[in-house]
């Protein structure tokens, strides 16, 4: 099976994942990797990912069902005082 034929079994609703090497092509396309030759585009190998399963309950929050803890904001960087800009003071008064 040439990559043209591959790329037709997999489906065009299929999202993909490339990534390429001076060797070879890796393309990620559901939980199978193929792996083809850069040079020729014929395919090396392929091999099926293993998946793991959803937590119970099937999503972020588990078994209970509660929402995923958020992540905490970044603090604003402080004001630069460089002496000069928007952020110095004004000049004394004469």
């Amino acid at each position: 099976m040439d990559w043209r034929q591959m790329m037709r079994g997999m489906g065009a609703m299929q999202p993909a994942s490339i990534f390429a090497t001076g060797e070879f092509l890796f393309i990620v396309r559901g939980n199978t990797l193929y792996q083809y030759d850069v040079k020729t585009l014929k395919q090396v190998n392929k091999v099926q990912l293993e998946t793991e399963p959803m937590p119970a309950g099937g999503g972020p929050g588990g078994a209970d069902g509660g929402a995923p803890t958020p992540m905490p904001r970044p603090r604003p960087a402080p004001p630069a005082n460089d002496g000069g800009g928007q952020n110095s003071p004004p000049p004394p008064a004469p």
